[in-house]
């Protein structure tokens, strides 16, 4: 399951075991019996933290690039109490962006539509609340994923969570280009969300040149990230 991890302290071959004993309070290591250990590293900071995801959060909602690299963790809960909990936990550890995995949530697989659709509708609102962006993922199992249901069912989840409020919605490029450039009306005409268009080959890693054609049918399809 998708998550990010904690940072603590950190243990480490060190070629130095007499090295003098000074304590992690200060901020130096300390070493012990050949082993060196370093504080914990310090968590970003609230202004900062708020500072950056608010610029992100601008530059998404007005269409224009972001131009900082931010960092996204999957949530993967398989109840909304799963799911909210991950939701706070990403955010307190600084993340900027959460991939919310529907495929993992029990009532979608179950296409138990009025359950499962409100679900979506809580989770892209906390996200929001937590000042988190959100990207919305279904994936399919012919994709790698865990729905095994109708697609009818998965791209009309899909469009609701557009219609919540989710930033960006991430599509196969199996879909084909039709069905992409449908569903990127749809959602553009429901709300702000942008279409990522994604590919996952997991046998090899394609050549150079077959990721940058790749790349190019991606764009053609009216991706506005690949």
């Amino acid at each position: 399951r998708g998550g990010t991890k904690a940072q603590g302290r950190c243990a480490a071959k060190s070629h130095a075991p007499d090295a003098p004993r000074s304590g992690p309070r200060g901020g130096s290591p300390a070493y012990f019996g050949g082993l060196v250990a370093t504080p914990p590293l310090s968590p970003p900071r609230p202004r900062q933290l708020a500072m950056r995801r608010a610029g992100a959060l601008r530059a998404q909602r007005e269409g224009r690039e972001v131009d900082q690299c931010l960092i996204c963790t999957s949530i993967t809960g398989a109840t909304v109490e799963d799911c909210l909990a991950e939701v706070r936990s990403a955010a307190a550890q600084g993340v900027d962006i959460v991939e919310l995995r529907l495929d993992f949530l029990a009532s979608l697989q179950r296409e138990e539509a009025g359950e499962g659709r409100a679900a979506v509708a809580s989770l892209v609102a906390a996200c929001g609340d937590a000042g988190l962006l959100c990207l919305v993922t279904f994936r399919p199992s012919w994709e790698g994923g865990q729905y095994e249901g109708a697609e009818a069912f998965r791209m009309e989840t899909l469009r609701e969570a557009a219609a919540a409020g989710a930033d960006f919605i991430d599509l196969e490029y199996k879909l084909g280009a039709e069905a992409i450039q449908a569903f990127k009306a749809d959602a553009v005409a429901a709300g702000r969300a942008r279409i990522i268009v994604s590919d996952h080959n997991y046998e090899v890693t394609p050549a150079p040149e077959e990721l940058a054609a790749l790349v190019r049918g991606m764009k053609a399809c009216g991706a506005d990230i690949v």
